[in-house]
Parts: C-alpha cells; structure tokens; sequence
C-alpha cells in the first residue's frame, strides 16, 4: 500500500473506528436501509471499501447498527445518529499481523496504540519464542528484554501470563 492510502487507512483508524466488513454481509444484499427502520448509529460514507476477498476497492456507505455494520451501499438517504466522512480514505476489515511479538509490549500498554493506528485488530504472536513457558535458564536469558519493558515476570506458564496479563 502506498504511504498516501496507508495514511488514509491508519487516518480512519485514529477516528476509532474499526470495522470488520465481510464479503459475506455484501453478498446477502445488505445496502438499502429498510423503510421505517430505526436510524443507524453510525453511517461511514463516501469510502473506498476493501472487504477483504481480494477484490478491487468499491465506493460505499457503512451503516453501523448496535455495534454491527447493518448495511453495505449507497446510504445517502437513510438517517443516522452519526455521520463520519470517509471520502478518499480506505475503510477496510481489520488487518492481521502475522509476526506481531507483542506479549510483552501487552503488559506495559495494553491498548497497543501503535498497532490500532495501523488497523491491525488480530495479531498471532509466540513464533520463534514465547513468552510462556519459561523455566529459569530461559528466564535468565531473556531478563534484559524484561528489564527493558520493565516487566516484572512473575509468571512460568501461560495461566500465570495470562492472569499477569489481567491485572
């Protein structure tokens, strides 16, 4: 993706809105609000819409109903409680990181901005290493990176990570 169309997809996110469009909601003919239909919470208008299957980016609305994307289409007539100007920005799922190693980076900021300014609402993480388990060769080793994030490892499985994780 060129910088101009990741600063409109990481543009988009910084509004905090993330979508998970689906090629699924398109092909059942979501895109027309219904007469009478209770107003949408949210319209996400004049986007470049990428769902996801690979296809060419097409020209659409998003209407945003209790949390859900309610319709797909040109919804320029339906009502909306909220209306956010997508025009020229990419409005797209969530995008995956595949190498992402933030089990650690969780436990100092677990809102991981960096990676919501991206889109990225998925991550696989623990190739290569892992934060769990750990026994005391593996934790001496990596007490420089803990040291680093300031991270105190109180954990030696995944159970105690994830309850670190928690608190």
């Amino acid at each position: 993706m060129g910088s101009k169309g990741w600063r409109a997809a990481s543009g988009l996110a910084m509004l905090g809105v993330a979508l998970v469009a689906s090629a699924a909601v398109r092909a059942a003919g979501v895109g027309r609000d219904a007469p009478g239909s209770a107003p949408f919470d949210l319209i996400i208008e004049h986007g470049r819409v990428i769902d996801g299957t690979g296809a060419p980016w097409y020209a659409a609305d998003i209407g945003i109903r209790g949390g859900r994307i309610a319709a797909i289409g040109r919804l320029d007539q339906a009502s909306a409680k909220r209306r956010i100007d997508a025009g020229g920005r990419v409005v797209a799922p969530g995008f995956i990181d595949m190498l992402g190693q933030s089990e650690l980076t969780l436990l100092v900021d677990p809102k991981v901005p960096s990676k919501v300014f991206q889109g990225i609402t998925t991550e696989i993480t623990g190739e290569g290493e892992s934060v769990a388990p750990v026994n005391e060769a593996i934790a001496r080793e990596n007490a420089k990176a803990f040291e680093h994030y300031g991270v105190k490892r109180d954990w030696s499985d995944f159970t105690g990570y994830f309850a670190h994780l928690e608190r």
